[in-house]
């Protein structure tokens, strides 16, 4: 993919973007060049790397004020000369606004995103050495980003997660947001996590918090540009009496959920959310999660859309194998493709009615999971 487009990386802190691209340089370390040393600023500034064969990853980049009108030059350069290194970008933030302002490096690069480890990936990479089952449990319990999911050590995870959330806030933040309040953001980051699985009104959060709607909304719009969040939005097609505006939010660490039921929900929906990011930075599918939920209180916790069409319905649940009337209720009105009820304590799978009802490891381990 480098020798076509410039490739940016991007995803939640500590995914291990770093350590992925420059395992791509093999022995070639010197062609990794990191915006916040000092010595290697000086060098990205006077376009001092090395001319090879191998790319040159820019970590980082996202901080230089100019960095896509730098990078957008080199490219241009480089391409009529028909010589140069390829680029690799990458970056917790920022990367994402590529798309936009005057300097866009649209038609010259391919955004990736990484994110934490999923049962799929565990799986298929023999990531540990236990079974799937046990991988779930450490899941739900530790999260799926590499250090705390692997060391699975409970005092670990405290201080790695309070460390993480300190550089996002002091280093992140700062980069890509101008805000003064960040205790009252703080407040607002555990108000949500009180949330996880329930709808978001800005308005009921800004009352509790003292501030305005429209503050409450660029807040939550800069956790997920920070990659500490996700959010999805209602599905409601012609559906009737279906709710329009209030999403929900989920987190990409799972252990961040406070409430241990809303954590399975989430675990699945950090699941969807990744296989669906990458079949549109692999192969430009046109995949959208939503949920369905309408003024009768009938809800299924995801739908996933294709080509605008609803292609799947799933509903999550802890233990219950009863089938949600909802599931029903949806399913015949949408008659999408697939339907499924995902059970995390569940004796063994079974099909009714065309509702599939299987165990939350079989399904989140699945590589056909949308």
């Amino acid at each position: 993919m480098a020798e076509e487009k410039i490739v940016l990386l991007s995803g939640p802190r500590q995914t291990g973007k770093t350590t992925l691209a420059v395992g791509l340089l093999q022995d070639n370390i010197e062609n990794y060049l990191n915006w916040d040393n000092v010595d290697d600023k000086k060098i990205i500034i006077n376009k001092g790397w090395p001319i090879n064969n191998y790319p040159i990853v820019l970590d980082e980049i996202h901080k230089y004020t100019r960095w896509k009108s730098f990078i957008k030059g080199i490219w241009d350069t480089n391409k009529i000369r028909k010589s140069g290194n390829k680029f690799i970008l990458t970056g917790s933030a920022r990367l994402d606004t590529f798309k936009k302002g005057g300097d866009s490096l649209l038609g010259r690069a391919f955004h990736w995103h990484l994110h934490p480890f999923c049962l799929t990936e565990i799986k298929m990479l023999s990531i540990t050495k236990t079974n799937l089952n046990d991988d779930l449990e450490n899941l739900l319990k530790f999260g799926g980003f590499p250090e705390p999911f692997l060391k699975a050590d409970l005092r670990f995870l405290n201080r790695w997660k309070e460390e993480r959330l300190s550089k996002i806030i002091r280093e992140d933040l700062r980069d890509l947001e101008r805000v003064q309040d960040i205790d009252q953001m703080r407040f607002l980051l555990d108000m949500i996590r009180e949330r996880v699985g329930s709808t978001i009104s800005a308005n009921n959060l800004a009352k509790d918090l003292l501030i305005s709607p429209r503050t409450v909304q660029r807040w939550l719009s800069i956790f997920d540009k920070m990659f500490l969040t996700f959010t999805i939005r209602p599905y409601a097609g012609k559906l009737a009496r279906a709710i329009q505006k209030a999403p929900k939010i989920y987190f990409y660490d799972n252990s961040d959920v406070i409430d241990l039921d809303a954590r399975y929900e989430n675990l699945v929906a950090t699941h969807l959310h990744k296989e669906i990011q990458f079949r549109k930075d692999a192969y430009g599918e046109n995949y959208e999660l939503r949920f369905i939920r309408d003024k009768d209180k009938r809800e299924v916790d995801f739908v996933i859309l294709k080509n605008h069409r609803p292609h799947k319905l799933i509903e999550v649940k802890k233990r219950s194998d009863k089938i949600s009337s909802a599931l029903f209720h949806y399913k015949n009105i949408l008659k999408p493709a697939e339907c499924y009820q995902v059970v995390f304590n569940l004796p063994k799978n079974y099909q009714q009615d065309g509702v599939l009802v299987v165990k939350a490891v079989d399904f989140l381990s699945s590589r056909d999971l949308i």
